[in-house]
């Protein structure tokens, strides 16, 4: 090379950082390792439901682009997404405000039909804070609670069909949540007198649900960016837990002694602690059959204590499986890669 090419060489203009691109895989480096810790339960329960409500903190690291983008302190531009990924970190393992009623409290409550021999609570939400439990109600009285919401009117709708009461919750319209102080928060009660399925479909739902009095025979959470913690009462007969969700996290406490069995893929798509459980699926012995359908969600399976009083008495075995749901009424018989509840089976003697 001549002296000549090499002078050129170096008065050429070097390569800038394009600090764009370094924030920009800044951001997603970050927001990937929370999204790793959500998949091994390293997450607070209920974390994307307040982190998403936080949305205007994307506007400041925009702004923050904006501003510093085109000018000589281009680097500024990296401001932008560590005040998103602090703000993540604070909701994870700072102290966050406490979630509020975003409204007045309305009261709900329903009434059993006559002739009714089981029930089922329904749910489709988003944004949501929802608890429930079972307990002794009145007489005739299959619900009771309260609900808030800030541009609603919550409302709890019983129907009957063929001896099963359905409790339908319904609330603000489902969409894209946007506004933090939307979300609503929902306490309901539910007699442990019936045979119990519990369905909750939505995105960002925060579900508690304390069932340890009650008689549950099938419960399932579907959608994204859920999470449950699910306290189950003893049972006589194979009950089926379903979870079909997305980036969802979910705790179920067992009787202690009490059979459990898991199916559906482990890791890298879904983390699970198994605790008393066993791989598999049975329909025959009584006990919980946890199904994860789903990816990048944590099931933790564990054993927990009787509530206060200790455990009711159990309602015989033929009772119960006459009230467990038939798998076609739940799941499409067209899809042969969906995962079905157990069909119903006569009652062994």
């Amino acid at each position: 090379m001549s002296p000549s090419q090499r002078d050129a060489d170096t008065d050429a203009p070097r390569d800038r950082t394009e600090w764009g691109r370094v924030a920009d895989g800044l951001f997603l480096a970050g927001l990937g390792a929370f999204f790793l810790v959500a998949t091994t339960h390293g997450l607070p329960e209920g974390f994307w439901l307040e982190a998403v409500t936080f949305w205007p903190v994307l506007l400041v690291s925009a702004g923050i682009r904006i501003v510093f983008e085109k000018t000589p302190l281009a680097a500024g531009v990296i401001l932008g997404p560590a005040v998103v990924l602090a703000c993540l970190f604070w909701l994870a393992w700072g102290d966050p405000p406490a979630p509020r009623a975003p409204g007045e409290w309305h009261a709900l409550s329903g009434t059993t039909p006559d002739g009714t021999e089981s029930a089922r609570l329904r749910a489709d939400f988003a944004g949501v804070h929802l608890d429930v439990d079972t307990r002794s109600l009145g007489p005739n009285l299959l619900s009771e609670g309260r609900a808030a919401s800030r541009d609603a009117t919550p409302r709890l709708r019983v129907d009957q069909d063929e001896g099963k009461a359905s409790m339908r919750l319904a609330g603000r319209d489902s969409g894209f949540l946007l506004v933090g102080s939307r979300r609503e928060v929902w306490e309901l009660s539910v007699t442990d007198a019936l045979p119990l399925e519990v369905i909750v479909e939505g995105v960002f739902v925060r579900t508690r649900a304390d069932l340890r009095t009650g008689r549950l025979v099938y419960a399932e959470v579907n959608g994204a960016f859920n999470a449950a913690s699910l306290q189950l009462p003893p049972t006589d007969v194979p009950v089926s837990i379903h979870f079909k969700a997305a980036f969802s996290s979910y705790d179920v406490t067992v009787p202690e002694g009490t059979s459990v069995w898991v199916r559906g893929p482990g890791f890298p798509l879904n983390y699970t602690d198994k605790g008393p459980a066993e791989d598999g699926f049975s329909d025959k012995e009584p006990g919980y059959n946890v199904i994860v359908d789903g990816a990048f969600c944590v099931v933790n399976i564990k054993e927990g204590a009787p509530p206060k009083g200790g455990w009711p008495p159990r309602p015989s075995r033929p009772e119960l499986m006459e009230a467990l749901p038939d798998a076609e009424s739940h799941s499409p018989a067209d899809d042969e890669t969906e995962v079905h509840p157990p069909a119903e089976a006569p009652p062994e003697s």
